[in-house]
């Protein structure tokens, strides 16, 4: 079972690190480079 297959409805926050880009990337790899229609990527800025 892979973690990073995610089904929808679902939102992912990323806020553009190191670690949230990783996290899109091996989402995205999982799912063949796309996403459902029902998950969405929010930009979070978290950086004072």
């Amino acid at each position: 079972m892979n973690p990073y297959m995610i089904t929808g409805p679902a939102q992912i926050g990323i806020s553009g690190g190191r670690t949230s880009g990783h996290m899109v990337y091996m989402i995205l790899e999982a799912r063949g480079g796309t996403l459902p229609p029902d998950v969405h990527l929010f930009f979070q800025n978290t950086g004072k």
